[in-house]
């Protein structure tokens, strides 16, 4: 045990720790009828269609993207919702980037929702629960303002 800690600098269990944790994740982000799994080429496209799409963006490898896909596989299975997902961690930052700093993308993880004009609008995470449940309701171009934990649209 002690040679292998010296082989991963002392950091054999932080080592052991993100290994299981990025299993876990990938394990729930693997494709289903909940979870499209999709490169940038195809997030690309996504953003300039006209139909309104749900997309997640995230990465085993962020601490935040683990904690926040329980909560988000909860609010897509009980809305009948289907996300994309494109994994960061799997293309260059020099690919995405342009279209992350065009789209106003500036923290990561980052859920949105489409707007069928090639823009989109981003969801708080700490309310995408109700903005999910609103969205799936709705399934129409809306604006998120969560005020009072309640959820309202904005006609864009």
């Amino acid at each position: 045990m002690m040679i292998l800690s010296k082989i991963f600098n002392w950091h054999l269990f932080e080592t052991i720790i993100l290994a299981v944790e990025s299993h876990r994740y990938r394990s729930e982000m693997k494709p289903s009828k909940l979870i499209s799994p999709v490169d940038l080429q195809k997030l690309t496209a996504l953003i300039q269609e006209s139909q309104f799409k749900l997309i997640f963006i995230g990465s085993p490898r962020d601490r935040l993207s683990r904690l926040i896909v329980p909560k988000l596989k909860y609010a897509l299975k009980l809305n009948s919702m289907q996300v994309y997902y494109f994994d960061f961690a799997d293309a260059d930052p020099d690919d995405y980037q342009s279209l992350f700093n065009r789209l106003g993308i500036t923290t990561l993880p980052s859920l949105m929702i489409t707007n069928g004009d090639g823009s989109v609008t981003s969801i708080d995470l700490d309310h995408l629960e109700k903005a999910i449940q609103f969205w799936s309701q709705k399934k129409a171009p809306v604006k998120f303002n969560l005020v009072n934990n309640q959820a309202t649209s904005q006609l864009p």
